[in-house]
């Protein structure tokens, strides 16, 4: 289901823009330091305060603008949980630990108390209505 598919990739793309702020936050320490006294880092020691100065600053307007799209990502999020968890039906449910629990149809199928031909039959089904779908909305 496309639906479970893009919620996927959302939690991705929220996973690496943390892990990009964790990169910046490292770059803060090296630039500006950790102590109180600022620029007593290894960036400014190394490079000169002015480098570090510059260096600091490019460094939290990144980190400004991938706080803002973090925050941004996590209320869509917030949005698809609700709709995603009010959706029923075994589609769903293959769907769901398909792509976000990252299970296999097998370990599926035995959560679910299903053979394991069943569940790639409905999910052969499942593909063979978006593929559908998809002719039909090429076609108009």
């Amino acid at each position: 289901m496309q639906i479970i598919k893009n919620y996927a990739d959302l939690t991705r793309k929220i996973s690496i823009i943390e892990t990009q702020i964790e990169m910046f936050e490292v770059d803060i320490d090296f630039w500006f330091g950790k102590s109180s006294i600022p620029f007593s880092s290894k960036g400014a020691a190394g490079f000169g305060i002015e480098t570090a100065a510059w260096n600091t600053d490019r460094v939290l307007e990144k980190l400004d603008q991938l706080r803002k799209m973090l925050e941004f990502y996590q209320e869509i999020k917030s949005e698809m949980d609700d709709n995603i968890n009010s959706l029923d039906g075994l589609e769903y449910k293959i769907s769901y630990m398909r792509y976000i629990e990252n299970k296999n149809y097998k370990e599926i199928a035995d959560q679910l108390g299903y053979s394991y031909g069943y569940i790639r039959n409905v999910v052969a089904n499942i593909k063979k209505h978006d593929n559908d779908v998809t002719q039909h909305v090429k076609k108009a």
